[in-house]
């Protein structure tokens, strides 16, 4: 089950990529999806963990800037903007997680604070305790750090 979910996982991060390229590109789906998977062989390969790593910083910046950017983007195009935003969150509901309904530790609740920290709990034990991806980091790691160096890989 673990190696199916890994290579699903692999499957839709490839193919996620190359949708993004093509949208931007205007080059065919199938042959991107080659082009990708062969050149994170490639980097992974001839630069090893270090170079896994330091891709993990790019895509930190990456994803983080992207969210930011788009809150950004949305609150400038937005007439009343980050209020706006705001205020159309909390009339939908949004931020309902702080009410005493969600506090309640009922086992029979579907959606508590105590079952979704319960799941985080779980599934972070699992990952970074039995995740190659994060194992693998972890063991060729010489020193803490080293690690926060991105160094002795």
């Amino acid at each position: 089950m673990f190696v199916l979910m890994r290579l699903v996982w692999m499957a839709v991060a490839v193919h996620s990529d190359a949708l993004a390229v093509s949208a931007m590109t205007d080059l065919a789906i199938a042959p991107l999806i080659f082009a990708i998977g062969a050149a994170a062989v490639l980097y992974a390969t001839l630069g090893g963990l270090s170079a896994v790593s330091w891709t993990d910083v790019v895509q930190l910046f990456i994803f983080f800037g992207g969210l930011a950017g788009a809150v950004i983007y949305v609150a400038i195009k937005l007439d009343g903007g980050l209020p706006q935003i705001f205020q159309a969150a909390f009339d939908a509901g949004k931020f309902d997680i702080f009410f005493a309904e969600y506090l309640v530790p009922d086992p029979r609740t579907r959606v508590t604070v105590w079952w979704a920290l319960l799941q985080s709990f779980t599934w972070l034990v699992a990952t970074y305790g039995s995740d190659q991806l994060v194992a693998q980091r972890f063991l060729a790691a010489c020193s803490t750090k080293d690690v926060s160096l991105s160094r002795c890989y």
